[in-house]
């Protein structure tokens, strides 16, 4: 590497990048002691102002393949960590995606938790309090909780099915329970019943 920086730089992002990122950038990298001083300035400059910095005598050249380099690395950074973080969010998510078990029950409708008027005619429900607020992605506003407007899908013992979008968080439910609009739970039984035991359910 301090051969490849000390003369012609043709090719150096080329052959620089066949090395993985291991450890520190700057301490990793077989460079010279003034080259990995200047690396060191660099991090603590704002990107923008690379390009007007001034160039150490001894740096010369090798002022823009050190800039190419640490650009370079702040990229492959960037990538890394995001990767991270959509698996970890991906995973946190798994498990609010699988078959959930619950009673069904029905309610007045209105403006729910998502900030959204409904009628009792709209095939809508409220999830579990604990579901809603633990939901990846919940905020200290419900309007903003990534469940709202999400549908899942309900299916009762007697394989009855319906299809509903969730607009409203149930304070008195179960984990696992729902709270249907009258008319989505009309599909599922009789509005005689008002409670429906072991209905299974999952988002889509």
């Amino acid at each position: 590497m301090e051969a490849m920086l000390s003369g012609s730089c043709n090719g150096c992002l080329q052959r620089w990048s066949r090395f993985p990122y291991i450890g520190n950038f700057i301490d990793g990298l077989a460079l010279s002691e003034r080259d990995r001083s200047y690396l060191r300035y660099l991090k603590r400059i704002p990107p923008p102002l690379w390009s007007a910095l001034p160039v150490p005598g001894y740096i010369g050249s090798r002022h823009s393949t050190l800039v190419s380099l640490f650009r370079y690395n702040l990229i492959f950074i960037m990538f890394f960590k995001s990767a991270i973080l959509f698996t970890l969010a991906s995973i946190a998510s798994f498990g609010y995606a699988q078959t959930q078990t619950g009673d069904a029950t029905f309610y007045e409708t209105g403006l729910g938790s998502c900030g959204i008027f409904n009628t009792d005619s709209d095939f809508i429900v409220a999830v579990s309090a604990q579901f809603f607020d633990t939901f990846p992605g919940a905020t200290a506003n419900p309007n903003l909780n990534p469940v709202c407007n999400r549908q899942l899908t309900a299916t009762t013992p007697a394989g009855k099915s319906v299809t509903v979008t969730v607009t409203d968080r149930c304070a008195g439910c179960q984990p696992g329970d729902i709270d249907l609009s009258p008319a989505a739970f009309d599909q599922l039984a009789d509005p005689s019943v008002g409670r429906i035991h072991g209905v299974t359910w999952s988002l889509i």
